[in-house]
């Protein structure tokens, strides 16, 4: 069975649960609406989400894995510390014993593993600290690898095991079957460039020690389907640059910085996990220069067209202007019952974004915040909301209905204006509706409020339904 036969079957075991237990096919019926105006929405393409877990997929080949003997392998003794030269045994699944003879296997000496061409797992112990070269050179049938990376700056990148003579060749003819990595040893960062060019990996586990991650160290890893993110405290520039078979990533609430590009042209992402928006916690937040951008204003053309849904930590407590502008392709945002405020065109132009709920810690919704938010059929406002900018839901062509709190005392002007399908609309604790709030509401059947209200110019088909 090659490399890639083994691949198969392992996503075979994987994919066995949501086999047995899948039922439906999850179609939709199709959007209707009671008014007049039916609301136009985009053809779907059918999506279908990769059911394989990756996560227990990657230490399938190392389960049960017990230490080979020590017979099997030649020797020599330095110090008190063990290096192997040499392998004689004739598994194909080998675990390098972390001692011998009572003392520590601290190395592997040059050409170590030469030519094991049927050797196709192999855990090499995390005592070891002295990588020599061209350890798995002619080691054409491994694809899984459990190891520490040479600590050496100038070696520090996966290929030299192979025999590559710079992170520029990584991808070394031998390297390519490789599908699943496992490094260990006491690393803290991930070294820029450790798996530059490694495009056949599929799933790669770092070391609990590790917390951050250097400039372009996944870069063009494009088979990459999973890696444990989530213990990072850093992320360096275009460290994920061209991983474009990464679906989805998820970063814990450690996390405080994001360079620039670090998901540059990863298109296959379809949800992320943040706890924050941007570069940092602090600035740079928006969206697109995770994904390249330099400037807001230019985040759209570097959003992938595969990204349907944001996740926000508890703690993001406010967007900063163009947080997810132009971000077209975003379906569902899910916001952190810590947030306060959401800045100027923070989510303009997500022409995909269908639902809404504003937690009730959110006080502030600036100009333009969700201005063309065009397949925006629910907005759940939260009660502790005072104030909206203007034009902050203009051109929400699909919402139909709203309920504002009685937090909310005034509507600027603009504020819903272009919303054509909008029916019914309560108005909670609003006193005062500025000009052309719901200008173009064409749709509008019922308005309700508490208290009084004074309208101004642009408002007369709600006013007139308010007073009945």
């Amino acid at each position: 069975m090659n490399h890639k036969q083994t691949l198969a079957f392992l996503l075979s075991l994987a994919l066995l649960p949501a086999l047995l237990f899948s039922c439906g096919n999850g179609d939709e019926e199709p959007v209707r609406t009671e008014a007049g105006t039916q609301v136009q929405t985009e053809p779907e393409t059918p999506e279908t989400e990769d059911p394989t877990d990756y996560e227990a997929l990657s230490a399938l080949p190392f389960q049960d894995l017990a230490e080979s003997p020590a017979g099997d392998f030649t020797f020599t003794e330095s110090n008190g510390n063990i290096t192997i030269t040499g392998y004689t045994g004739s598994d194909t699944k080998l675990r390098i014993p972390s001692s011998i003879n009572g003392k520590p296997v601290t190395g592997l000496a040059d050409g170590a593993l030469r030519d094991q061409t049927g050797l196709t797992v192999l855990w090499i112990p995390d005592s070891v600290t002295e990588f020599g070269e061209e350890i798995l050179k002619g080691c054409t049938d491994l694809y899984a690898l459990h190891t520490p990376l040479p600590g050496d700056a100038d070696k520090a990148y996966l290929g030299y095991l192979y025999g590559a003579l710079s992170y520029q060749t990584n991808n070394v003819a031998e390297l390519r079957t490789l599908d699943f990595l496992e490094l260990g040893g006491t690393l803290t960062t991930l070294p820029a460039y450790a798996l530059y060019d490694c495009n056949d990996l599929v799933c790669v586990r770092l070391p609990e020690s590790v917390t951050s991650l250097g400039e372009f160290s996944l870069y063009r890893c494009e088979s990459l389907k999973y890696i444990n993110t989530e213990g990072l405290q850093a992320v360096g520039r275009y460290a994920f640059g061209l991983c474009t078979s990464l679906t989805e990533l998820t970063f814990g609430a450690s996390l405080s910085e994001i360079g620039l590009g670090a998901l540059e042209n990863c298109t296959s992402m379809r949800r992320l996990t943040l706890p924050f928006v941007g570069g940092s916690a602090g600035e740079n937040r928006y969206l697109g220069y995770v994904f390249g951008a330099a400037d807001p204003g230019f985040s759209g053309g570097f959003f992938p067209s595969s990204l349907r849904e944001v996740i926000l930590l508890p703690g993001c407590d406010s967007l900063g202007d163009y947080a997810f502008y132009e971000c077209s392709a975003l379906r569902s945002v899910s916001l952190g019952d810590d947030l306060t405020s959401i800045g100027v065109r923070a989510f303009s132009g997500c022409s995909g974004l269908r639902e809404l709920v504003l937690p009730d810690s959110l006080q502030t919704v600036r100009e333009h915040a969700f201005s063309g938010c065009s397949a925006l059929g629910s907005v759940q406002f939260g009660n502790g909301l005072t104030t909206l900018g203007v034009q902050a839901f203009m051109g929400c062509t699909a919402l139909t209905e709203i309920a504002l709190p009685s937090s909310l005392t005034a509507l600027p002007n603009s504020c819903f204006s272009g919303c054509t399908s909008l029916q019914t609309v309560s108005l909670g604790g609003v006193r005062t509706v500025g000009a052309n709030a719901f200008y173009g509401c064409t749709a509008l059947s019922a308005v309700t409020a508490s208290g009084a209200v004074d309208f101004e110019q642009g408002n007369e088909l709600a006013e007139r339904l308010l007073a009945g």
